[in-house]
């Protein structure tokens, strides 16, 4: 496609390209030359056309040079052909210029941390004809799951709760430390190859414990955030599985959700799916929202496996259709996050509009036009508010547009 006016890329909703303008002190961004062969190509994933960087021209004052990166640990880095770089004449400022490199940005991989319940109520049988307990149902969907062929590019690792601690008068007593769980029974790898090791590994438990479910979700959310930080390509979320209310180790309903919601607010941010199997357990729907999930999958005995897969299934569609990975600069040029734009291309091309921008979750109002960064004062995911990612999924033919150009982003009225 040709570039004209600002620098954008045009791609589905599963993927998005990102025309990354480096700043100088340029005060700002005009028309691309029509000859210049700039473009960039869109189907499915996108590709870069642009070539290599190109430092900004004639730059004069009067302009602001946004955030600085020199090779930040943490961020996803740019895989940018070679080529010639974009050049763009001013036309606002003092003649003022900006030089356009296209990259490629690649939409995160979602990543599951299962942490798994083995307490002594799984023993409890849900289907008397066949004596098949929770824990067998439970541990049969995980294991077809896991063994999905469509599910093979997804890194999955588990952990189990509770665990056993110091040996006590009566017997085997609890671990009630979040350190304790806080790590990998199996650790999170694409199932391509780490199939076998969850399921070898779930025929090696059983149930035999409580329900000591606070530092489970203290250590899980631990866990995740580091595996997090090491691992940008991937949004990373904790699934607890679990058969009862929270149940030894101090564990409460109320100071779960509230180590959820902890997980929640931290960089990284980390979000709690919850699955319920057995009855009454409606309470749990307390840590998924606490969690940012909205709600528990409930799921009664009757039809544990079937529905523990959709549950899975659900989980696996709902993490990652509408955020996207911001790019790093190269070394020693500038992105300024001021000066992002999101636009929406229904079906048909007509009808075509920005999305506005507002400064986290909480200001996602109900109306299908918001965005917002993943954090506010360094931002590494495009995130589109749950009403605005359902309008453009529902629509399998429109276009997001991510435009990174000299006008300051669109934000909602005061």
């Amino acid at each position: 496609m040709q570039l004209s006016g600002r620098s954008h890329a045009s791609i589905p909703y599963g993927a998005v390209a990102i025309c990354l303008l480096a700043l100088s002190s340029a005060a700002g961004c005009g028309q691309a030359k029509s000859n210049d062969g700039s473009g960039v190509s869109a189907a499915g994933a996108a590709t870069t056309s642009a070539g290599a960087p190109a430092s900004a021209a004639g730059a004069s004052n009067g302009g602001t040079p946004g955030n600085q990166y020199s090779g930040q640990a943490g961020l996803p880095q740019l895989n940018v052909d070679s080529g010639g770089a974009s050049q763009m004449s001013g036309s606002s400022g003092s003649g003022g210029a900006c030089a356009a490199t296209f990259v490629k940005a690649e939409s995160q991989t979602l990543a599951m941390f299962i942490m798994l319940d083995q307490s002594r109520s799984m023993d409890n049988i849900v289907d008397p004809a066949t004596m098949t307990t929770r824990w067998t149902a439970v541990t049969s969907a995980l294991d077809t799951f896991v063994s999905n062929p469509a599910a093979a590019a997804i890194p999955v690792g588990l952990q189990y709760f509770g665990l056993q601690g110091p040996q006590t008068t009566t017997g085997p007593g609890v671990a009630c430390m979040a350190s304790d769980y806080a790590k990998a029974d199996v650790p999170i790898a694409p199932l391509s190859s780490n199939a076998r090791s969850i399921t070898a590994s779930m025929a090696m438990h059983s149930p035999t414990t409580n329900t000591p479910t606070l530092p489970a979700v203290e250590g899980g959310v631990q866990f995740v955030a580091g595996y997090a930080r090491a691992h940008p390509e991937n949004k990373v979320v904790l699934v607890l599985a679990t058969d009862g209310v929270p149940d030894g180790c101090g564990s409460t309903v109320t100071n779960v959700s509230a180590a959820a919601a902890a997980g929640l607010a931290g960089t990284p941010s980390v979000e709690t799916y919850v699955i319920g199997v057995g009855n009454s357990l409606s309470n749990l729907d307390a840590i998924a929202v606490a969690g940012g999930t909205k709600h528990a999958f409930l799921i009664g005995d009757a039809n544990v496996q079937q529905e523990l897969l959709m549950a899975l299934t659900a989980i696996q569609g709902d993490v990652l259709p509408c955020q996207y990975a911001v790019p790093s600069p190269e070394q020693g040029e500038t992105l300024d996050f001021d000066k992002v734009n999101v636009r929406f291309t229904p079906s048909g091309g007509t009808g075509q509009q920005e999305f506005q921008k507002v400064v986290s979750a909480a200001g996602c109002t109900g109306s299908k036009n918001l965005w917002y960064y993943d954090n506010e004062a360094a931002p590494t995911q495009i995130l589109l508010c749950p009403e605005t990612c359902t309008m453009v999924t529902s629509d399998g033919m429109a276009k997001v547009d991510i435009v990174l150009d000299c006008k300051h982003t669109v934000e909602p009225p005061k």
